[in-house]
């Protein structure tokens, strides 16, 4: 999430899953006091949704025991760089499908 904050729509088109979905989530984002909502500058009727101080730490902690698990799990294997390398083209690949579609909403 970029400084500042994005709609709802823009992380239901990044999550794939519908404005509802993120509106569900957010809510108890919100209550749990990880992320806040405020109205867009840009527009008013839009809200824009951002991560807390208690929310980019949670983030943190998340992020450094998944990685944790993964590097475990890296390490079983026989060829660790094919796997980085596998999952370095599959990321590749859902950025360049996620672009594809959000190219497609705006025509």
């Amino acid at each position: 999430m970029v400084e500042g904050g994005q709609r709802a729509s823009f992380l239901a088109d990044r999550l794939a899953v519908a404005k509802p979905t993120v509106t569900a989530l957010v809510d108890g984002l919100v209550e749990r006091g990880y992320v806040s909502r405020s109205q867009s500058p840009d527009d008013r009727r839009a809200t824009q949704i951002a991560l807390t101080s208690a929310g980019r730490k949670a983030l943190k902690a998340a992020e450094t025991e998944m990685t944790e698990r993964l590097d475990g799990l890296l390490a079983r294997t026989d060829d660790q760089r094919t796997v980085l390398d596998a999952l370095a083209a599959l990321q590749a690949a859902l950025e360049e499908a996620f672009q594809e579609r959000m190219a497609g909403a705006r025509r």
